[in-house]
């Protein structure tokens, strides 16, 4: 049989004396509410008439904060007392960034964002995203004249075949780019409609309806969906000339 050893553990000397240890028999340590305010979160809720930003935040006690705070607005400061009561009331927002968002999503915003702002770094930008090859006398129009008014007034009055369409095609696209332009209007002779919308969507890739006088006529519901209209004078100006020369006279690009 295998011999087994037995030690005797000696008695706590607490147990001896009769006292209890800390450990042994006390009550669990009350923990105390971590304030929920930290310094950049935004409170909004019926207390405040602005999205106020956290700046300070002091503990008065267990259930209430004295708080430093700035309009997001009027960006004011002040400073008040809030309790758990009110912080209830409140919805608070944590402008932490994270990394838990579409990482495709905001490729495509910067790339927006980007293409945004690239006339300020490129001037011919526009020219970039286009399939034109222009001349220099195109480029001169645009670029030295045309863009660099305060407002936008002129006069293309080149010969027949000089580019007038590029001109004016650049000349879109980079109002466009730059925000300037909201809608357009394109008045051309009725049997160059088709002929501009042609050239424009092949060169700029512009998508632009021809009105035709019996649409206008119609309703103007059929264009309501659309920013870029090539028109004849006769669709919008019922008494207008019917000679080349009146089209020609009373043509333009708004």
């Amino acid at each position: 049989m295998r011999p087994v050893s037995l030690t005797a553990r000696a008695p706590s000397p607490y147990r001896r004396a009769g006292v209890a240890r800390s450990d042994e028999g006390a009550a669990p340590p009350i923990a105390m509410s971590e304030p929920r305010l930290r310094k950049g979160q935004q409170l909004t809720g019926p207390l405040f008439h602005e999205p106020m930003r956290v700046e300070t935040v002091h503990a008065n006690g267990p259930s209430s904060w004295t708080v430093g705070l700035v309009g997001l607005h009027s960006e004011r400061f002040r400073q008040v007392t809030l309790s758990a009561a009110d912080l209830e009331a409140l919805t608070i927002r944590d402008p932490r960034l994270s990394f838990a968002g579409d990482a495709r999503l905001l490729r495509l915003g910067l790339q927006a964002y980007a293409l945004g702002i690239a006339y300020e770094f490129d001037p011919y930008f526009g020219l970039s995203i286009s399939r034109v090859d222009p001349l220099p006398h195109q480029l001169e129009a645009v670029y030295d004249y045309l863009l660099k008014l305060p407002r936008v007034r002129f006069l293309l009055a080149d010969d027949a075949g000089a580019g007038k369409t590029i001109m004016a095609g650049l000349l879109i696209r980079e109002l466009e780019l730059r925000g300037l332009a909201e809608r357009i209007l394109i008045v051309c002779p009725a049997n160059l409609a088709f002929q501009w919308q042609q050239e424009l969507k092949e060169k700029f890739d512009a998508k632009f309806l021809v009105l035709k006088g019996a649409t206008s006529a119609s309703s103007s519901a059929s264009i309501s969906g659309w920013r870029t209209v090539v028109s004849s004078p006769r669709s919008i100006w019922p008494s207008a000339p019917t000679s080349c020369r009146g089209c020609g006279r009373y043509g333009g690009i708004w």
